[in-house]
């Protein structure tokens, strides 16, 4: 009697001595902010909560037993121990009493025997045993043959990606090239490196276009192109495809493209040109995660339904210089699920000894050296490709005044309102976007954060956030006439747009800056002012001391001055941008708005400037102007600090506060002192000053310091908490707070009493009040282990 194994995608479900109610895959990114009102309010007589091969499994046996490896992401599970997590707070995020959890055993388990009742509902032998396996994809690289060792698999499926096999458990947030999950072997993990999220499902597109084009000949429609495509020669003449029919989250503008089409160009190119494309992707992947996993592989393993085709499987090994191979068995997955059952019930004592038994190699391409060459040429070029499409591919979204968010939703602008001076839009509209339109219409919102381009408006307005115009326009907070919002037991709210009201508190301010904590925001409406870039002045000095600089910032303010822009560099954080020009501080102002009161402003600040015997004006003025270009980040520019930090041990942060006059320079010479006493290895530590109120200011901390350790949790844990625990303490201990508009997050919620004093039992009243399951985002601005303790 041959045993029966179990392979489904893992997926929550709740499960009781009743028939279990299962749950979508995409239940799973739910559990974790509204795991209560699941557990309560949809299954009300549910006890337990398993993925769908538990549920199966319980059916099918009677045993509350599943495989370890269908679990990862939002479970509480403990991927060194495979098993269950011994840390009480991740069973109270989620929610979840560790009694409501199915008990674990590792791939080739047994997970029991089909009871007489499952056996008369199936048709299955009553007492087959049933074996566990693992999630699909781990259970796709044992059928394809793939061990910890030189191999590296193809995995040719709608979702096209690469994979290594390894020992040891690299937690998630280590590095973005590569994630890790369980491998179908016990004690070993997958690494799968980033795909294209429609591989084949391109090719397969591409061929439905010509769908009957072998009718005369009785072949199929791929056979035609395939044979089309093996008369072209390696690189497509020069035709190039861009593999974003559907794009990745984080690059939502992004589509796919074929480049260099012309009159050279057929069907067969373009079919070739498609390959080559996913090959390109796949090799660009497959390189980032070697590289940062210190690995190398001198073979390739290539599974799913792209491994028939003989052209594709030969232009992979040439792109990766590397032989290809395919197996007999070319559905991997169920030869995977059939290895673990071979292994549960004995049939072989060891998983290398019943790959090398059931896995079989069909063919292997090599490497054809002219190919080989051609391809390398062509790859420099088309992986920086990205670099040139994007930014075309971001203006196209905003035709016709539309921001399209990739296919998420809430990405519509719904009203623009010149004579109210007022635009509502959905939350998922990039302020970027929005900006761009107005503009093209003589308005703007004024809000101009460095994250313009990648920053949406219900982030913006859930953070609080400012931008660098604030000292004029002010920040969100002073922008946002109205909203709505869904509360966390879903009923909607919204809040009417008027430009002021006296009726009790303004609730409005409890849905700006709740950072997920009170409500998901869906709708914004801003005022609007008129756009004016001709009348810009730009002034720029150089001070003496911090002291005076600071002086001459509350002096123009406090008489009423309004610049769009007013900042204080130390001489340390502006050698970041020139060096040559860092020996004292800089003074850097902007002025615009009417002609008249843009003229007025910018003479009245250079006459107060001026008067001080310690300023001296900033040459060349042109590097000031040059310098506000860049006042903005796009993804190229974290991409490429990315980059930067992950070839050098310098790295750098930044930690915000903001305080009264009287004692922001107090601050600043206290915390400065602190760190370089008690950090080690310390490049720096600068600041600047750049939101100015009449009784106060911000102050910008900029340090870097040098950790020659791959190891980021430590790193935070050795410099940048005890830095910030500095910054913050002595901000705090002279009336100061704690964040000036980064929020407070995770990071900053253990100082939360100290910020709030007597006024913190209010905020914690109201979020209980909103949230009383501490479902909505649990844990931040209040640490879990406040969220129970007597008020």
């Amino acid at each position: 009697m041959r045993p029966l194994t179990l392979r489904f995608l893992s997926a929550p479900a709740h499960a009781h001595t009743k028939p279990a109610v299962s749950a979508n895959s995409g239940f799973c990114y739910v559990l974790a902010d509204r795991a209560h009102q699941i557990y309560e309010k949809t299954t009300h007589d549910a006890v337990y909560v398993t993925a769908s091969t538990g549920y199966l499994a319980y059916r099918l046996t009677g045993n509350r037993i599943d495989t370890a490896a269908s679990y990862i992401g939002t479970w509480p599970i403990d991927m060194d121990k495979w098993d269950w997590t011994d840390e009480d707070m991740m069973f109270d995020f989620l929610n979840l009493p560790r009694t409501s959890l199915f008990k674990l055993v590792k791939p080739g388990g047994i997970l029991g025997n089909v009871t007489e009742e499952a056996a008369a509902a199936t048709g299955l032998p009553k007492g087959l045993p049933v074996i566990a396996t693992a999630n699909d994809k781990a259970v796709e690289a044992l059928g394809a043959g793939l061990k910890t060792g030189p191999d590296l698999l193809l995995s040719l499926g709608t979702y096209t990606t690469p994979m290594l096999q390894g020992n040891e458990n690299h937690p998630f947030g280590t590095t973005r090239y590569y994630w890790t999950n369980f491998a179908d072997v016990p004690d070993e993990y997958l690494y799968e490196s980033n795909g294209v999220y429609r591989g084949m499902w391109t090719v397969s597109w591409f061929a439905k276009q010509f769908q009957g084009i072998g009718n005369a000949t009785h072949e199929s429609t791929l056979d035609v192109l395939t044979r089309e495509a093996a008369t072209v020669l390696p690189g497509s003449d020069g035709l190039l495809t861009i593999l974003d029919w559907q794009p990745a989250a984080d690059r939502p503008f992004r589509k796919g493209a074929f480049i260099g089409l012309d009159e050279r160009h057929n069907r067969g190119h373009m079919f070739r040109s498609i390959l080559e494309g996913l090959a390109f992707n796949l090799l660009d992947y497959s390189t980032a995660m070697l590289k940062k996993l210190d690995r190398k592989v001198d073979r390739l393993v290539v599974t799913g339904g792209g491994v028939q085709n003989d052209i594709f499987m030969q232009l992979i090994a040439d792109i990766f210089n590397l032989p290809a191979q395919r197996n007999v068995i070319t559905d991997a997955a169920g030869l995977g699920a059939a290895i673990n059952a071979a292994v549960g019930i004995g049939e072989y004592r060891m998983y290398d000894e019943a790959i090398a038994a059931m896995v079989k190699p069909a063919d292997s391409f090599a490497p054809q050296a002219n190919a080989v060459a051609q391809y390398a040429k062509v790859y420099e070029k088309y992986k920086n490709l990205h670099q040139l499409t994007d930014p075309v591919f971001k203006d196209l979204q905003t035709i016709n005044g539309v921001a399209e968010r990739g296919k998420v939703g809430l990405n519509q602008i719904l009203k623009f309102d010149p004579e109210d001076m007022q635009l509502t839009v959905q939350a998922g509209v990039p302020l970027k976007q929005a900006e761009d339109w107005l503009n093209e219409k003589g308005y703007t919102t004024g809000h101009l954060p460095q994250s313009q381009p990648l920053a949406d408006f219900g982030g913006l307005v859930a953070t609080r956030s400012i931008g660098q115009l604030s000292t004029l326009y002010g920040g969100i907070e002073d922008m946002v006439v109205g909203l709505e919002a869904v509360m966390p037991d879903g009923r909607i709210v919204r809040i009417k747009n008027v430009p002021r009201r006296s009726v009790v508190p303004n609730i409005r301010h409890v849905f700006i800056g709740n950072e997920g904590s009170l409500a998901f925001i869906t709708e914004v409406t801003v005022k609007l002012v008129p756009y004016l870039p001709d009348t810009y002045h730009y002034l720029a000095y150089t001070v003496d001391t911090m002291r005076e600089g600071f002086h001459l910032l509350r002096d123009i303010v406090a008489t009423g001055y309004r610049p769009s822009v007013i900042r204080l560099y130390d001489a340390q954080d502006w050698s970041q941008f020139y060096p040559k020009h860092a020996e004292k501080p800089v003074l850097i102002f902007r002025t615009e708005g009417p002609q008249p009161l843009s003229d007025a402003t910018a003479g009245a600040i250079k006459s107060m400037v001026e008067a001080s015997d310690q300023t001296q004006p900033y040459e060349p003025l042109d590097e000031i102007i040059d310098w506000f270009k860049h006042l903005t980040w796009t993804q190229k520019e974290v991409d490429a600090e990315v980059n930067q930090l992950e070839k050098t041990p310098l790295v750098g942060f930044t930690t915000e506060v903001a305080a009264n006059w009287h004692e922001i320079v107090n601050i600043f010479e206290a915390v400065t002192a602190r760190v370089k006493k008690e950090i080690p290895n310390l490049c720096g530590i600068g600041g600047h000053s750049s939101h100015s109120y009449v009784n106060g200011t911000n102050l910008y901390f900029v340090y870097a310091f040098i950790d020659a350790e791959d190891d980021p949790a430590g790193e935070m844990a050795r410099y940048h908490d005890p830095i910030n625990k500095i910054i913050v303490e002595e901000t705090l201990k002279r009336g100061g707070t704690m964040s000036h508009h980064h929020g407070v997050g995770k990071a900053r919620a253990p100082f939360i009493k100290e910020e709030y004093g007597s006024s913190y039992w209010v905020l914690k009243t109201l979020l209980k009040s909103f949230d009383p399951k501490n479902t909505m985002n649990a844990g931040n601005i209040i640490p879990l282990e406040f969220w129970d303790e007597p008020d």
